[in-house]
C-alpha cells in the first residue's frame, strides 16, 4: 500500500476550478458542502478568490463581503471589509444561533497589474454549506441501553415520532461508547430513519485510546431520509454493539419546522417512548482474538425481529422493554464528515459450484458486509448457511472459485446463518460490523438442498462503508494508458480504503500508523479539498503512537504540514513539548559527534503511548529476517536525518508562532545546526566529494558481513541530498 501512495505522490494533480469571477470552494471551519456542523457560534469562513478578466495578471484580494441567511431568509451582512484575508475569516457579530440552519455567500474585490483598477466579483451562489451550531447534548438527554442486568451485547432501540408541524430539516447528533482499548470497531451504533441506514460510527477519537475520554459524536443531515415519509410517522432505529454488554448510545434529533420553530427528540432512559430489544442471541456473537477483533456473527433468523425499523412493525411487548438510562460520558464534536453507507452491490461474477455451494466475486475490495435474503420455501426450516469472505483465492484469481481461508493475515471471516423456523417466511441476514473482502462463498450445510429450481435459493448483496470522496476535486489524464491505469489504481485506493482515520491495513491491524498517515494525508491533500480528516487522523496518531522510533520523529512533520497547508498551529500548540522530545534531540551527543546516539540514552517517547522508553525500536532495522546480515548500531543516519529535519521544522514553527513561542526555536536551531554540520563533516572525513557528499552507513552504524550487499546498497545515504529533499 505504501508503494501505491508513493506513486500517487509522484504525479501532478490539478484541482478543478469554476469558470466564474465569483469566489468558489467555500468552507466553514474548513468544512465544505453539503453539510457543515460547527460547535461554535462564531465559525471561520474560507474561499478561493477567482480571477477577474479585467484586472490583469497577479491578482490579489483587496476586500470581501459576506452575507448569511437563516431558514426564514433573514439576512446578515458584513458589508465591505478591506482585507486580503480569504482563509479562516472569523464570523462577525451577531453570533449564529444554536440549532439554526444558515446559508452564506461571499463576494470579493481584486487588484492586479492593471493600474488603478479594482475589480468587484459577483457574489458566489448561496453556499450549500449549512451551519448548525450545536453546543452539546442537553442535560436531560441521557445514554440508553437494554436493561443493564441482561448483559446484552447487540441491542436494538426504536422510537416512533410524529412531528406536529411539518419540518424543513432534520439533523442527528449521535454517538455510542466503543468496545475495547484498540477501538477497531465502527459499529458501536448504526442509525436508521424509516429503515434507511444513514449513519455508522463513531470511529476513532482524538484522545488517548485507553483513557475513555475521547468519544466523538457524529453530526448527520438526515433531512432527505426523514422527508421521504411526510405522510407517516418517523421510525428512528439504533442498532448497537458493545463487548460484554457495557454499551451506551446517545442521540438527539433536531427538527426545524416551516413556521420557524424547532423541536428535539432524544434518547432518554426510563422513558416509555423508546423501546429496546436484546438482539444478542439473534446475532450469535463468537468472540475471537487476532488482528480483527469484531465478533463472528452466527445469526438466527428466527430470533431477529423482522421489520423492526419500519412503521408497520408489530412489537412483542414482552421482548421489547423500556431502556435503562446509562451513566453520562464526555463527548466532543467529531471534526470529520460522517461516513457513507451504500447498499445493494451485487457480485459481478456468480458461480454455482456443486449443488450446495455458490461462489461470488464483487470485482473489487469492499469495506462492508453482506445482506442475504432466503426466499420463502426455498430451503427447509432451520437450514444452516456457512458464509465465508476473503480477499484472496487459491490459484489464479481469474478462474479460481476457492477462497483462501484463513487468509495469510490470519483473518477468519466466516459465519453460520440459520434460517427461520418456518419455510413460509423470508429469512433475512445482514452483517452489523464491517470487514474487508472481495470474494464470498455460501455453502448449505447438511443434506438439505434447494427445494426449487431457482439457483441460488437466496439473494445476496453487499453494503459498503467509506469516507466521503468528491470526484470533482481533482483529475488526471494523459496519452499513456499505463500511466492512466496507475492514476486510477492510486485514486481508487484513496477513495475506498479511507475511513475516519488513516489505517495501516483494514485487513491486518486496522491501526493508524504515523508513516501511513503522513503519506495518505499528503495524498488526500493533493486530491481532495479536505483538511479536518488530516488533523483528526494525525491527532489520533500523536495520542496513540506506535513503536518505531522514526514514526515518533514523524509527528513534528504533521504540525509543519498543517501550518504550511492550512495556516494553522493547532497541533504544535497542543503537542510542542512532546514533539520536541520525540525528535530524539535529548539523545544528541553534545560533547562528541553531535549526532543522535542511543549508546547511553534511551529512545524518547515524550510521555506518549502505553509503552516505556525501552519499547521503541528503529523500523529501518526491521524485520529481522530481511537484514541480510546487516547490523545496525546505536547511531544511524536515518534517525539523524529525521532528527535534523524535525528540529528545523520546530525552528520554522516557532518563528511562525511569534519568535520564542513554546520556548523551542533557539534550542532547536542550535541542535539542528550542530547535527547538520556534523553530517557535512562526515562527508569530507569519509572521502566524499563536496558535490556529492556520499558516505557509507557502515562508518556510523555497525558492521556488514560479506552477504549484506542488498542492505549495504539500500542504505547508502547522501546527507546533503537527503536533507535537501526533506526540506523541499
Amino acid at each position: 500500500m505504501l508503494a501505491i501512495f508513493l506513486l500517487c505522490l509522484s504525479l501532478t494533480f490539478t484541482h478543478s476550478s469554476l469558470p466564474t469571477t465569483a469566489p468558489h470552494s467555500l468552507l466553514v471551519n474548513k468544512r465544505r458542502s453539503p453539510f457543515a456542523v460547527v460547535s461554535t457560534p462564531s465559525p471561520t469562513y474560507s474561499w478561493v478568490v477567482a480571477h477577474h478578466p479585467l484586472c490583469g495578471p497577479n491578482q490579489r484580494q483587496t476586500a470581501y463581503q459576506i452575507q448569511w441567511q437563516d431558514s426564514t431568509n433573514h439576512t446578515q451582512d458584513t458589508l465591505r471589509q478591506n482585507s486580503s484575508q480569504s482563509l479562516h475569516v472569523r464570523h462577525a457579530p451577531p453570533p449564529l444561533q444554536p440549532s439554526t440552519r444558515y446559508t452564506w455567500r461571499v463576494k470579493t474585490w481584486n487588484r492586479g497589474d492593471v493600474a488603478d483598477v479594482e475589480c468587484p466579483s459577483a457574489f458566489s451562489a448561496w453556499s450549500e454549506v449549512i451551519t448548525t451550531p450545536f453546543l452539546g447534548f442537553a442535560n436531560d438527554t441521557t445514554p440508553i441501553w437494554f436493561p443493564a442486568s441482561s448483559g446484552a451485547e447487540f441491542t436494538l432501540h426504536r422510537l416512533v415520532v410524529q412531528p406536529t408541524v411539518p419540518f424543513t430539516s432534520a439533523t442527528a447528533f449521535v454517538t455510542a461508547l466503543q468496545s475495547g482499548a484498540q477501538q477497531k470497531l465502527l459499529g458501536a451504533y448504526r442509525l436508521y430513519i424509516n429503515a434507511q441506514s444513514v449513519g455508522i460510527g463513531p470511529g476513532r477519537g482524538e484522545g488517548r485510546t485507553n483513557a475513555g475520554n475521547h468519544t466523538p459524536y457524529d453530526s448527520i443531515d438526515v433531512t432527505r431520509a426523514a422527508l421521504l415519509s411526510k405522510e407517516k410517522p418517523l421510525v428512528i432505529g439504533l442498532q448497537c454493539y458493545a463487548d460484554h454488554g457495557a454499551g451506551s448510545v446517545l442521540m438527539e434529533l433536531h427538527f426545524q419546522h416551516i413556521d420557524g420553530t424547532s423541536s428535539v427528540v432524544a434518547t432518554t432512559g426510563d422513558s416509555n417512548a423508546w423501546k429496546s430489544f436484546d438482539a444478542t442471541m439473534a446475532y450469535g456473537p463468537v468472540h475471537q482474538e487476532g488482528g480483527y477483533k469484531a465478533p463472528q456473527e452466527n445469526q438466527e433468523a428466527a430470533l431477529m425481529p423482522v421489520g423492526w425499523k419500519e412503521v408497520q412493525f408489530k412489537m412483542n411487548t414482552t421482548l421489547w422493554k423500556t431502556p435503562t438510562a446509562r451513566p453520562s460520558f464526555a463527548t466532543y464534536s467529531k471534526p470529520t464528515l460522517p461516513l457513507n453507507i451504500t447498499t445493494g452491490f451485487a457480485p459481478v461474477r456468480w458461480v454455482q459450484v456443486g449443488q450446495q455451494r455458490w461462489f461470488g466475486d464483487f470485482g473489487t475490495e469492499f469495506q462492508g458486509g453482506l445482506h442475504l435474503l432466503v426466499h420463502k420455501g426455498a430451503l427447509p426450516p432451520r437450514t444452516r448457511l456457512q458464509v465465508t469472505m476473503s480477499e484472496e483465492l487459491v490459484g489464479e484469481y481469474q478462474h479460481s472459485t476457492t477462497l483462501l481461508y484463513p487468509m495469510r493475515t490470519g483473518n477468519t471471516y466466516r459465519s453460520v446463518w440459520t434460517t427461520a423456523n418456518e419455510d413460509a417466511v423470508v429469512s433475512r441476514f445482514e452483517h452489523h460490523e464491517y470487514m474487508e473482502f472481495r470474494y464470498v462463498e455460501v455453502l448449505i450445510l447438511g443434506p438439505q438442498a434447494a427445494r426449487t429450481q431457482v439457483a441460488p435459493p437466496f439473494t445476496l448483496t453487499a453494503w459498503r462503508v467509506q469516507y466521503p470522496y468528491y470526484e470533482g476535486d481533482s483529475s488526471f489524464t494523459s496519452s499513456n494508458a499505463v500511466l492512466n491505469q496507475v492514476w486510477a489504481l492510486c485514486e481508487n485506493t484513496l477513495r475506498v480504503t479511507s475511513l475516519d482515520t488513516s489505517t495501516d491495513s483494514n485487513t491486518r491491524e486496522r491501526l493508524p500508523y504515523e508513516a501511513d498517515g503522513l503519506i495518505t494525508g499528503m495524498s488526500r491533500l493533493s486530491l481532495q479539498k479536505e483538511f479536518d480528516w488530516l488533523t483528526h487522523s494525525w491527532t489520533h496518531n500523536i495520542w496513540n503512537p506506535t513503536w518505531p522510533t522514526e514514526w515518533r520523529q514523524t509527528l513534528v512533520h504533521f504540525a509543519h504540514i498543517e501550518y504550511m497547508y492550512m495556516n494553522e498551529l493547532t497541533l504544535i500548540d497542543r503537542f510542542a513539548q512532546t514533539m520536541e522530545a520525540q525528535t530524539q534531540s535529548g539523545c544528541i551527543d553534545r560533547n562528541g559527534t553531535h549526532l543522535v546516539d542511543f549508546t547511553a540514552c534511551a529512545r524518547q517517547t515524550g510521555g506518549m503511548g502505553e509503552g516505556g522508553e525501552n519499547d521503541l525500536r528503529d523500523i529501518v532495522d526491521w524485520p529481522n529476517s530481511q537484514r541480510d546480515g546487516f547490523v545496525f548500531g546505536p547511531m544511524n543516519t536515518v534517525i539523524n536525518a529525521y532528527a535534523v529535519r524535525g528540529l528545523r521544522q520546530l525552528v520554522h514553527l516557532g518563528k511562525a508562532g511569534g519568535g520564542a513561542r513554546w520556548n523551542l526555536p533557539a534550542r532547536a536551531a542550535s541542535l539542528a545546526k550542530q547535527a547538520t554540520a556534523t553530517g557535512k563533516k562526515g562527508e569530507t572525513d569519509r572521502g566524499g566529494n563536496e558535490g556529492t557528499g556520499s558516505f557509507s552507513l557502515c562508518d556510523f552504524i555497525g558492521d556488514v558481513d560479506i552477504a549484506s550487499g542488498y542492505n549495504g546498497n539500500r542504505f547508502l545515504v547522501q546527507w546533503k541530498s537527503l536533507l535537501g529533499t526533506m526540506d523541499r
